[in-house]
Order: structure tokens, then sequence, then C-alpha cells
């Protein structure tokens, strides 16, 4: 999605690397499908996080949400600001007057109340309106608590077109002036900070809701990734990136949390099983990791990256785990059991092959070929078989504790290992 992002505005968007924001001026100059959503915004930075953290305590409307909003942001990087703060001036709708909301939320003294201006600076016209009853449902005593509901109970700006058909048919000029006078508007700072998060959850959906889009930039990425010095800069960027702690922190916390989500969680695997039953893509990948394990490099650095992972009695007992699973997982199926031994007696050479592979000693084109015509002969005679082997050692580890969250892997060993 990242990428795709990118291509859509070839050199006219900034990406932020770490939030994936983007930030627009003019979209439409290279693709005709593509139509600006709002004005462009001002806020950059790292991320929303540190970019909150800048902004002085004094530009968000009160310290309590500022808490609110750099917690959030703190554990997610992606959190939607917009919506703690609807949540947070949600009482704003329960109250009847401008002084009852003021007692509710004290950062809001400082707005007046547009019955009490004889002679106003700026939107002198608006007042006279409204007193006059030309907008259904304002009159003087209401019109402060209204634009007030407006701009922070619903974090509508008065200074974006998209929103002024929210603005009761006042126009976008008179609206700006008025509120100014009434003091309603909020700092530039945090309604950039609210701008930046609102164009990102807003490009996101254009994207997913247009399909001309989606099948342009599509196209453009591929034209991009086969422009060898492209793909060096993306690998360069993406090496910078990953080196970077924090970035490694959240693309963590960020993966964890996908895969706490029983949709994701089962969509993956769902993927992951049609695309390994497409012939071509598992013709794909054992070409793949037969070129892999030829190429010495490779070889050496999975040999060493094995020896320091059994290395920690942890990551040890973990694999000792779920070998016993399996086993206890293939005698609860005894039909499979019996399929497995009559066919390695088809492949009597096999067993000596597994134990040099285990052993970490490279095989020949030969013995990476035997290897792979078992697998295939096991996997067309019963197909079924390794899903169903699978399920009776998910169910196993999953009495055990094993896919618990706080899993202690030590109590779990004692208890079943020994």
């Amino acid at each position: 999605m990242f990428y795709i992002l990118a291509i859509l505005t070839e050199d006219k968007m900034k990406i932020n690397f770490n939030t994936h924001t983007p930030q627009f001026n003019t979209l439409k100059k290279k693709n005709p499908y593509f139509k600006p959503i709002q004005d462009s915004v001002s806020f950059s930075g790292k991320n929303l996080y540190l970019e909150a953290k800048k902004l002085p305590p004094e530009s968000f409307p009160s310290p309590k949400l500022r808490k609110e909003i750099l917690s959030a942001l703190e554990k997610d990087k992606n959190a939607n600001i917009i919506q703690i703060q609807k949540d947070y001036y949600h009482d704003l709708f329960n109250c009847e007057t401008l002084e009852e909301a003021q007692e509710k939320f004290p950062e809001l003294k400082k707005v007046k109340n547009a019955k009490d201006i004889e002679e106003p600076k700026r939107g002198r016209g608006v007042l006279k309106e409204v007193k006059s009853g030309r907008y259904e449902g304002l009159t003087l005593e209401n019109f402060s608590l209204k634009l007030v509901q407006l701009h922070y109970a619903e974090a509508i700006s008065f200074n974006t077109k998209t929103n002024q058909d929210r603005f009761f048919g006042i126009s976008l000029t008179c609206m700006n002036k008025i509120s100014k006078e009434l003091s309603i508007p909020m700092d530039k700072g945090y309604r950039d900070l609210l701008a930046a998060k609102k164009q990102y959850y807003n490009t996101i959906n254009q994207f997913k809701n247009n399909e001309l889009l989606r099948q342009s930039a599509s196209q453009r990425l591929k034209e991009r990734w086969q422009n060898p010095a492209y793909h060096e800069k993306m690998k360069q960027v993406s090496k910078e990136q990953w080196a970077k702690p924090e970035f490694r922190e959240m693309m963590r916390e960020r993966s964890v949390g996908n895969w706490e989500n029983p949709e994701f969680k089962e969509k993956m695997v769902r993927l992951t099983i049609e695309r390994w039953q497409d012939p071509a893509y598992h013709e794909k990948m054992s070409q793949l990791a037969k070129a892999n394990w030829q190429d010495p490099i490779y070889h050496q650095r999975m040999v060493e990256r094995n020896k320091a992972l059994w290395q920690n009695p942890t990551y040890r007992k973990t694999m000792e785990i779920t070998s016993k699973a399996s086993s206890l997982a293939w005698e609860m199926h005894p039909k499979g059991k019996e399929f497995l031994k009559g066919k390695v007696k088809e492949f009597p050479i096999l067993p000596f092959i597994l134990n040099k592979e285990n052993k970490g000693i490279p095989l020949d084109d030969r013995e990476l070929s035997y290897k792979l015509s078992y697998y295939k002969a096991c996997e067309e005679e019963y197909p079924t078989l390794k899903k169903e082997v699978g399920q009776l050692q998910k169910e196993i580890l999953s009495q055990w504790g094993f896919y618990e969250k706080d899993r202690d892997i030590e109590k779990i060993y004692e208890a079943h290992c020994k």
C-alpha cells in the first residue's frame, strides 16, 4: 500500500516514512483519475507523535486532551486523534447553553456569546442575518454554542472548503470572520495536526474506492520497479528505515496488533493456503529455495542464524514443545502415520537426505529434487493430510496454553516435555 501511494503523486507528494502520511499540493498533473481532497497541509514531521510532542502545550485545546492524544499516539502512531477529540467533546451536544458548555469545559471560557456582541469588528452581517432568522435553527442565543459544537465536538475546521456544507448556509469567508470574532478557532499547529491525520484517512479511502486510480497506480508501480536505479534507491531507503530501533519497534507492534485481529489472521491464512495451492507459485518458491541454498553466502548465513537460535534456551524449549505436540498429533492420526510409513518405503534415501540437511550440509541438485518429489507425491495422494495433522497439533498446543498472550514457555516445557 505504501509504495502504491507513493506512485500516485510522483514528485508532487511528500511521503513521511514513519507514519506513511501523504501531504499533497496538486495531484492532477500525473494522474487524471485523482482529485485532490482538500487544501495542502502545512504540517510535516517524522511522525505525528513526535510532532504533537513538539507543539507547545497551549496549542492544544486543553491539557487533558493533550495528554490523551499523546498517550494514544505513543501506543499507536496511526491512532485516530480526530476521533479522540470528538469523544472528548461529545458532551457538548448535551449542553443547552454556552454557559453550560463553558462550565463543563473551562477551556471554552474564552469563547464569546454572540448575543453579547453589540458592535462586532468582523462578521457583522452574519450576526444581523442570524438575528433576523435567516438561518433555520440559529439564534443569537445558541449561535456560539452551535459553532463550538461544530468546531470541537465534530472537529470541523472553519478554514476548509470541503466543510462548507456544514456551515448552516453561511459562506466560508463569513464563517472565518465570525468565528474569529467569537474567539472560537483552534491553534494553527493543532489544526494542522488534525488535518494531516484527516488527509491521510481521506486519501486511503479515496484509493480504496477508485478502481481506475488503483489500476493506474499499479501499472506505474510495475514500471518503476523495472528501473534498476529506482529499485536500488528504495532498497537503500528500506535499509535505512529498518536500521532505526523506533521504526523496528513500530513495525513489530503493528504486526502483533494485526495478528491479534481474528479477521486479519483468518484472511492471511486463507490467502497463504490459496497461494500454495497454485502450482506455478509452488514451483517458483521451490526454485527460489533451491537457488538460495546453492548460494554459499546465503547458506553460511542461515547456518550461523540457526546456530545462534539454538543457543537460545527459550527458543530451544519452544521448538521442543512444538515438536512434542507434532509427535502427539501424528499418534492421534493413525491413518496419516501409516500413509507416511508406506510412502517412505517408496523413497528409501529420504531419511539420509533429511539427516544431512538437519546437520547443515548443503544438498546437491539430485538430493534436493528427490526430497521435493517426495513432498509432491504426498501432497498429490493425500492433499488434506498436512492440514489435518496441523489442526491436531494446533489443538494440543492450544490446550497447553501455547497461544496465550502471556504464555510461560518454562512452565509449558516442564509440564509436557520432561
